[in-house]
């Protein structure tokens, strides 16, 4: 009532200052955005939950019952603006899955909270929504893990195939003595091997180099020779 209400009423307002600075300016913060916004959201979903039993007491407190919801819509906008560009520039990954998922149940907090008065909010609805798309996120092709490993893996063949070095779903190999064509790409490449490896999802590339006579996905290799020739 007197500390996490007032502050957040407080930084709802810079959230919104900081929106029209970014607007006059037309450029994103890098690397920033998303953890403010994430944490702001985080912070005052709690504080509904804190203020469930005393929401009629205080004009602050009654001012962010009814309204607060509905103030998350523009720093949700913005956060989507800034994960879009993130993910159009490096692929999507856990932690970019994460903000989206957290921007999507914001978001539907507040078209829900738009189309119920506020003492028809049912409350349960903050914590079910959340864990709901967790469990959604936590398998399949469309989880957390499945979907960024299949973005890192298609990022990685447009690198490739941007350097003429995989056609027809297959790998072309640099002739014997020549330098690589990866060139300043070649750091990102090695990033993504990594973060595949860590996955164990390399054997996603593995149609890449079938027929090869230097396969590195052969019968018979182990985990650490298959990294190594990958990389070579």
């Amino acid at each position: 009532t007197f500390v996490l209400v007032p502050l957040l009423l407080v930084y709802t307002a810079i959230l919104y200052v900081y929106a029209l600075k970014i607007g006059l300016a037309g450029t994103l913060p890098k690397g920033t955005l998303g953890s403010l916004v994430v944490g702001y959201l985080l912070a005052g979903a709690a504080t509904l939950l804190l203020t469930y039993p005393i929401h009629d007491g205080g004009v602050l407190v009654r001012m962010f019952w009814r309204y607060w919801v509905w103030l998350t819509v523009l720093p949700v906008l913005l956060l989507f603006i800034a994960v879009y560009t993130r993910i159009a520039a490096y692929g999507l990954t856990e932690p970019r899955y994460a903000v989206v998922l957290i921007g999507v149940w914001a978001l539907i907090l507040a078209i829900w909270r738009m189309v119920r008065r506020s003492e028809n909010f049912d409350l349960r609805v903050i914590p079910g929504l959340l864990a709901i798309l967790l469990l959604a996120a936590s398998f399949g092709p469309w989880g957390i893990v499945g979907a960024s490993v299949r973005s890192q893996t298609i990022e990685l063949a447009g690198i490739l195939r941007e350097k003429g070095m995989l056609a027809d779903g297959k790998f072309v190999r640099p002739a014997k003595g020549s330098e690589s064509p990866l060139g300043t790409s070649a750091a990102r490449v090695r990033q993504i091997e990594y973060y595949l490896n860590t996955r164990h999802a390399l054997r996603r590339l593995a149609p890449w180099f079938e027929g090869e006579q230097q396969n590195p996905f052969a019968q018979g290799k182990s985990p650490e020779v298959t990294v190594r020739e990958l990389l070579e």
